[in-house]
């Protein structure tokens, strides 16, 4: 499975054949790797290289240390939420601003909504989507903003899900969370609340219906206004 291997920094690439491993099938998810006597035979270094390439590949999120007697280094079972917190990372050294993030979101919602639904389930997925307009509701009537956010967020992770597509799921996912984290700073009005809920009844009624093209020029309206309005808002578009 494994080479010798070529490099001065040998730690990098006994992650990288590892990770390649991993990306051909020879590695899946819950298997344990070599010990680490092992693996410095297999690659022909000491034990304390085998052990600092572990330890990168742990950072990285793609394997994790049992203990007991099953002990080891196993291939971490990786979800959507997880690959998006590690992309996010990356993504916060580039400098990405709010109609960059308002523009992607709105693209790939308007392909979500118009070709990429998964009809076997919607219904479940329209009674998700009804309850987050539900306590969406509620918390603005308290007040509290902050929740009534999170319930706008999920409305939203909804529709990707419709897919049920993983990758298309993951790309919204980063791009909802980014914009989440800028929300928040931003602090929007009560009355950007109340217009984006009056938007997800609309959006939810056409989509009901199966008006997916009228559904997705009503959502894409609902994104650009609310970008505007926090553009508006905020003094420094970059986000990062």
């Amino acid at each position: 499975m494994f080479k010798k291997l070529k490099q001065n920094r040998f730690y990098e690439e006994i992650a990288n054949q590892i990770l390649e491993a991993m990306h051909r099938g020879d590695l899946k998810p819950n298997d344990r790797l070599q010990s680490e006597n092992e693996l410095s035979s297999v690659f022909g270094v000491s034990r304390v290289t085998v052990r600092e390439a572990l330890r990168y590949l742990e950072q990285l999120g793609v394997i994790e240390v049992r203990q007991g007697a099953h002990g080891g280094s196993y291939v971490k079972e990786m979800d959507i939420d997880e690959v998006a917190r590690q992309m996010e990372k990356a993504l916060h050294m580039t400098s990405i601003t709010l109609d960059q993030l308002s523009e992607v979101r709105s693209l790939l919602e308007e392909i979500i909504i118009t070709r990429l639904i998964d009809f076997s389930d919607c219904e479940k997925h329209f009674n998700r989507m009804k309850e987050t307009i539900v306590k969406a509701e509620e918390y603005l009537k308290e007040g509290n903003e902050g929740k009534r956010l999170v319930e706008n967020i999920k409305f939203h992770t909804i529709i990707a899900e419709m897919t049920n597509n993983s990758l298309i799921i993951l790309m919204h996912k980063i791009t909802l969370n980014m914009l989440y984290g800028f929300f928040v700073r931003v602090k929007p009005s009560s009355s950007l609340g109340k217009k984006t809920i009056q938007y997800h009844k609309e959006v939810i009624a056409l989509l009901r219906k199966g008006h997916y093209v009228e559904a997705s020029r009503i959502n894409t309206i609902h994104i650009q206004e609310a970008g505007k309005i926090i553009t508006l808002k905020s003094k420094d578009q970059a986000l990062f």
